[in-house]
C-alpha cells in the first residue's frame, strides 16, 4: 500500500476522491449521531481558524476522516486513511500548496468552510442526495483551483498519468 500512496499523483488522487466521497456523505448522512455532527461542526470551525496551509490541512483532512467514521463502514473509513496518507506525499503537497497559495487563506477559511458546512448541514438534516451533492461540488471547487493554479504556472503540473473528473480538462504537462 505505501507504494501505492507514493506513486499516487494529485490527479488520480482527486479523482478517487471525487468518486467515492460524494457517496461516504450520502452514507453519513444516513448514519451520523448526533454527537458526529457536532464533531463536524467543530471540524469546520477548526478551518475557519485555521492560521496558516498546515492547519488548513490538517483541519480538512480532519473533516473529511471524520465524515467518513460517521459512516460505520470500515471499508469507506480505510479509504480515507488511505487518502490521508496520500495527501501528505509530495505529489499532493505540491499541487495543494500551490493551489492554497493561489486561493489564499480567506478562500479556504470562507468558501471551503463554508462548503464543509453545507455538507453537515445536509447530513444533520439525514438528507443523503443533498450531502452527495454539497460534497460533489466541494471537491468540483478544489480541482479546479488546482487546474487553475496549474494552468497559471503557479503549481507543477501533472507528476505522471492517470483518472481525471468526466467533462473536466486537466493541465497538460510542460514540454
Amino acid at each position: 500500500m505505501s507504494l501505492l500512496v507514493t506513486m499516487t499523483s494529485a490527479w488520480d488522487l482527486m479523482n478517487a476522491r471525487l468518486t467515492i466521497e460524494p457517496g461516504i456523505a450520502a452514507a453519513a448522512a444516513l448514519m451520523a449521531t448526533p454527537a458526529q455532527i457536532d464533531t463536524l461542526r467543530a471540524c469546520i470551525e477548526e478551518g475557519r481558524k485555521a492560521p496558516d496551509l498546515f492547519a488548513c490541512e490538517r483541519a480538512d483532512n480532519r473533516f473529511h476522516t471524520t465524515l467518513a467514521r460517521t459512516t460505520g463502514n470500515p471499508v469507506l473509513i480505510s479509504f480515507l486513511e488511505f487518502v490521508s496518507g496520500a495527501r501528505s506525499r509530495a505529489p499532493w503537497q505540491r499541487e495543494w500548496g500551490q493551489t492554497y497559495r493561489h486561493i489564499g487563506q480567506d478562500e479556504f477559511q470562507g468558501e471551503h468552510s463554508d462548503q464543509h458546512k453545507a455538507i453537515v448541514d445536509a447530513v444533520a438534516r439525514q438528507d443523503a442526495e443533498q450531502a452527495r451533492e454539497a460534497m460533489s461540488d466541494h471537491l468540483a471547487t478544489i480541482q479546479t483551483a488546482m487546474q487553475s493554479a496549474s494552468s497559471k504556472g503557479i503549481g507543477s503540473r501533472r507528476t505522471r498519468g492517470g483518472g481525471q473528473r468526466l467533462g473536466a480538462q486537466r493541465p497538460e504537462a510542460p514540454r
